[in-house]
């Protein structure tokens, strides 16, 4: 389940392109282009076997669905009964993945991922329909109330924190509910939450650069994370820092899918030079590091 997160880094860049204030020639454009690289990746994901498991990654393929279901909404993609009933089983399985998945007593960012999806379905359930909005303001509760004892235990840990890169998945929720409020209309939300978010963001941007962690498929917590600052940036109508916000995301999605494509060619190159057994000895390595934080 842990690869649907390609899915959400990738997604995340065609929908935050839509949803900046301004938009320049050709952004649409390629925003759509990126978006139904997003899509091919989920049915590519969805066509497998998948091991439907109550761990952290089960908010992963919930995001992934939503991400391209509202995609297909705000880029209007020929598509959009798809990308509803994309969004609506992404909500669903999203709000089971928040109440269900078992938290062990020690909790990292980790932990996040499956108390996220209630907050993305608030954010972009208005952008499917406005008569989501009464729905969207209770799932914007629920996430709160299942995300903050993860964020605290982040805020306490975060110095012990082994994989830089899973600090980055605070900025998902902080966004989202930034987005989330404005679209809703919750008062006294946004400005202070995403102004948390910015101040997290350099944290852990300073923290990545000194710790320069080798790439591990949880590189892809750089993207969507950052990705939900760029769409609560345009929803509060601040245009300069949305739009430097989305050149950041921009450059990190095409940093972390070129070093996911050599990590994949290496794989392969080692399957067919030194046989399975190489190859899935290198996933296993790189599974293992990356996501650590979630035992």
């Amino acid at each position: 389940m842990r690869r649907f997160t390609m899915v959400m880094g990738t997604g995340i860049v065609a929908n935050a392109a839509a949803s900046l204030p301004v938009h320049p020639p050709l952004l649409l454009d390629a925003a759509r282009v990126v978006w139904a690289l997003a899509a091919l990746l989920l049915v590519a994901l969805l066509v497998r076997p998948v091991r439907w498991e109550r761990t952290p990654f089960l908010g992963a393929p919930a995001m992934a669905l939503m991400t391209v279901g509202t995609g297909a909404v705000l880029l209007e993609v020929p598509l959009r009964p798809v990308g509803v009933a994309l969004w609506l089983t992404g909500a669903v399985l999203g709000v089971v993945s928040a109440v269900s998945v078992p938290r062990p007593e020690r909790l990292s960012a980790v932990w996040l991922l499956p108390v996220v999806p209630p907050m993305v379905a608030a954010a972009t359930g208005t952008v499917v329909s406005p008569r989501l909005a009464p729905v969207g303001l209770g799932l914007f509760g629920l996430a709160l109330v299942r995300a903050a004892p993860v964020l605290l235990a982040v805020a306490r840990g975060w110095r012990a924190e082994p994989e830089v890169p899973l600090l980055w998945i605070p900025l998902g929720i902080l966004g989202q509910s930034v987005t989330a409020a404005a679209h809703l209309g919750v008062p006294l939300w946004g400005p202070p939450v995403l102004a948390l978010g910015l101040a997290w963001l350099a944290l852990v941007a300073v923290r990545t650069l000194v710790r320069r962690p080798a790439f591990s498929p949880a590189w892809w917590s750089f993207t969507f994370p950052l990705g939900t600052l760029v769409t609560g940036s345009s929803a509060l109508g601040l245009t300069a820092l949305a739009v430097s916000l989305y050149a950041g995301l921009v450059a990190a999605w095409a940093v972390v899918g070129t070093a996911q494509l050599r990590a994949y060619s290496s794989t392969k190159r080692a399957s067919t030079l030194g046989g399975s057994v190489t190859a899935t000895a290198l996933e296993r390595s790189t599974t293992a590091s990356a996501w650590s934080g979630s035992k």
